[in-house]
């Protein structure tokens, strides 16, 4: 989107840096997609975008990728390719029958991607959809609330016995 985050940064607004610490839920994966909504909502409201969730609905996700690459705004895949991390979606062939994107997980290094039958093969046991960047807010947290708003979430995670109802993939 043509602004660069520092890596740390990111991982320190959605918790992903203190994920490790949450083995007891998850037996050792500790995604964030396990976390539900709420490292995405951090780190969308600290970067400045507006954002939403589509549900791992075919034809839903087909016209959002559609849509959003017309305007030239990649969109975050959810389970199309695993393990449990995001990956882009930044291209599609075919009418969408075969999506384009990079995700870390490529078996051959190269870290970009060609899917077909991306919707019937979607990891199983993973939320699954995409998150659509949308356009930039108005205003920014301030640095201080961006810190503060993080800091809760880790402590409330930690803190808890086990990841709340609402978390639970």
């Amino acid at each position: 989107m043509g602004r660069r985050q520092d890596y740390d940064y990111l991982m320190g607004v959605t918790g992903a840096a203190f994920r490790r610490l949450w083995h007891r839920d998850d037996g050792g994966n500790v995604g964030l997609l396990h976390l539900g909504d709420t490292p995405f909502r951090l780190v969308f409201d600290a970067l400045g975008y507006e954002w939403r969730t589509v549900a791992a609905e075919k034809g839903a996700m087909l016209a959002s990728i559609k849509e959003r690459l017309a305007r030239g705004v990649p969109l975050i895949s959810i389970g199309i390719l695993g393990p449990p991390e995001g990956g882009i979606v930044a291209g599609y062939d075919q009418d969408g029958a075969v999506l384009c994107g990079w995700s870390y997980f490529q078996p051959d290094g190269s870290r970009y991607y060609e899917k077909g039958d991306w919707f019937e093969t979607m990891q199983p046991g993973y939320i699954k959809g995409l998150i659509v960047i949308r356009d930039r807010k108005p205003a920014t947290p301030s640095p201080r609330d961006v810190l503060v708003a993080s800091l809760e979430w880790a402590i409330d995670l930690e803190c808890a016995a086990r990841l709340p109802a609402s978390c639970a993939a």
